[in-house]
């Protein structure tokens, strides 16, 4: 066998590599943050700070010794849920840690305000990018007898994570403390000493990027405190990694359901009012995702403040359908992927399904669901109609299997959620060979699919690659049929091995890719040729100096 048979295959097992390997997902990260310490009024807000659309904002507050503080809230609109928070030993003042996702890029700024009670607060607003979620959490609050001492917390962790950490200790000695991070965090934020009478108090949030998973301990401490009790509150919560592939590429968020124009617009009338949930139904908008990516939250906007104890339920469904084929139906289930309903005497304002993040593809169904337990229920409207659509029975079912078009109300009720996801190369959802019939684009996408299901490019590629080889055996043993007196040109192995891969590359739609798959094969060809044509002209002198 001569050299060419060995180094044309080979090189098409290193270009393949190269190009099928997928780029390794964005990590998350910390930004920037900014902090309002020891706030002596009612309600504070904080300096403005930037953040990109689906940023995770994480609220850190801390009310000095007494009382509680109330959910934060921003000038963008952003809804905040609590994530964690520790009283102190004596059940007086907390510890409290909320988060939200930005639904747009912009400059916000952040407000917090006390409760009775509260006379004095510190809260610090943290930025964190390519944020999937949250993971293990854990917390402690504990009496420390000396001027220094330490707390440790170990929560089990997922690979490339942040463990997003607040400590804060304080004393009766009139000692203010020192705080440091003991296994390598950063600290991102520090209250001034907080000091009423003899009381002294300060507190700190910190991180660390972990790149190993498992157990993990996350020790913070104190120092100059006092020389009797110390109180210290301890909290951990781990920031998942947003994973994905390619990463960050054509990222964008976008609003579905009924969202109005611009989103989100709402307006001061009620349609649902009339509907009659006394019946045990269930509405929902339907919509197909035009992302690969998570879905991030379901709101409504309740348009008054409840004494009856009325409640709202809402959920979130995903269904994978054959073309032509009726979602959330007997023929197309929807599946529940997450739901809540509200205490008794739902609040006035945006009610807010926060899940762990929802992954969805492109072309899957996405239901967006909403229920009450008694009539008379006001959402705000939308300046828009969007098809409302019902089941019936059923409260937030498990599944959404009998939707049927709710023709009885002109509705416009605002109902959203927001998708963040990947605009680039997205290849089209699984498709079953059952009913592809003689379409034969349609069966080998299905294939490329089925091998694959959470990147069918990944799947069309490896058959890319399995007939390249395929058909540059056949074309060795032509070759060597032919014999020494004729051989089979190198460009027609390249051209091979370009077209099988463009081929099936557009079989998924990624189109994207035969661009990549060119501009690499011209990059490296330009620079083989360039090459050679150097070293012609060298071997020729022309190139070489004068005698």
């Amino acid at each position: 066998m001569n050299l060419k048979r060995i180094v044309y295959p080979l090189f098409f097992v290193v270009l393949a590599l190269a190009l099928v390997l997928p780029v390794h997902a964005a990590t998350p990260q910390y930004d920037r943050s900014t902090k309002v310490d020891l706030c002596v009024v009612a309600s504070c807000a904080s300096s403005s700070i930037t953040v990109a659309t689906g940023d995770t904002i994480m609220v850190y507050g801390h009310c000095w010794f007494a009382a509680f503080l109330n959910t934060p809230t921003d000038s963008l609109g952003n809804s905040y849920t609590k994530i964690l928070t520790t009283n102190d030993i004596n059940g007086v003042g907390e510890d409290s840690i909320w988060s939200a996702t930005s639904i747009a890029g912009n400059s916000i700024s952040v407000t917090i305000s006390r409760q009775s009670g509260c006379n004095s607060f510190s809260f610090t607003v943290d930025i964190y990018s390519f944020v999937a979620g949250f993971g293990s959490t854990n917390r402690n609050a504990l009496n420390i007898n000396g001027v220094s001492g330490s707390d440790t917390l170990t929560m089990t962790i997922s690979l490339f994570s942040i463990i997003y950490e607040t400590f804060s200790s304080g004393n009766a000695n009139s000692a203010c403390p020192t705080i440091s991070g003991s296994s390598g965090q950063s600290i991102r934020d520090s209250f001034s000493c907080f000091q009423s009478g003899n009381i002294a108090a300060t507190s700190s949030a910190l991180d660390k990027f972990y790149s190993s998973s498992g157990s993990t301990p996350s020790t913070s401490a104190y120092t100059s405190g006092g020389s009797g009790g110390n109180t210290v509150l301890h909290m951990t919560i781990e920031l998942l990694n947003a994973g994905g592939s390619p990463s960050n590429l054509g990222t964008l968020t976008a609003c579905y359901g009924n969202c109005g124009t611009p989103a989100v617009t709402l307006v001061n009338t009620n349609s649902t009012h009339s509907i009659n949930f006394n019946n045990s139904i269930t509405l929902f908008y339907e919509f197909q995702s035009n992302l690969n990516g998570f879905i991030l939250n379901e709101t409504v906007n309740v348009a008054k403040t409840y004494l009856n104890g009325q409640q709202v339920g809402l959920g979130i469904y995903t269904a994978s359908c054959n073309a032509g084929v009726t979602p959330f139906t007997s023929a197309c289930v929807g599946q529940q992927r997450a739901n809540t309903i509200s205490n008794p005497n739902v609040p006035k304002g945006k009610f807010t399904l926060i899940p762990s993040p929802i992954p969805v593809s492109s072309g899957q169904w996405v239901g967006i669901a909403v229920t009450a337990i008694n009539s008379g229920l006001d959402l705000n409207d939308t300046n828009t109609i969007v098809p409302l659509f019902i089941q019936s029975p059923g409260t937030i079912p498990p599944l959404l299997n009998n939707g049927a078009s709710f023709s009885s109300c002109t509705c416009k009720m605002g109902m959203w959620v927001y998708i963040t996801g990947n605009t680039v190369g997205i290849p089209p959802p699984p498709v079953s060979s059952q009913g592809c019939g003689a379409d034969v684009v349609c069966f080998m996408t299905a294939s490329a699919c089925g091998l694959t299901p959470s990147n069918c490019l990944i799947g069309a590629l490896a058959f890319g690659l399995i007939y390249s080889f395929i058909s540059i055996i056949l074309l060795e043993a032509v070759s060597a049929k032919i014999g020494s007196n004729m051989t089979i040109p190198g460009g027609i192995y390249v051209l091979t091995f370009m077209g099988w891969m463009t081929f099936w590359s557009l079989i998924v739609g990624a189109i994207w890719f035969v661009i990549l798959e060119i501009l690499a094969v011209v990059v490296i060809f330009s620079a083989f040729f360039g090459s050679l044509a150097s070293g012609q002209f060298r071997h020729s002198g022309k190139g070489g100096r004068d005698a």
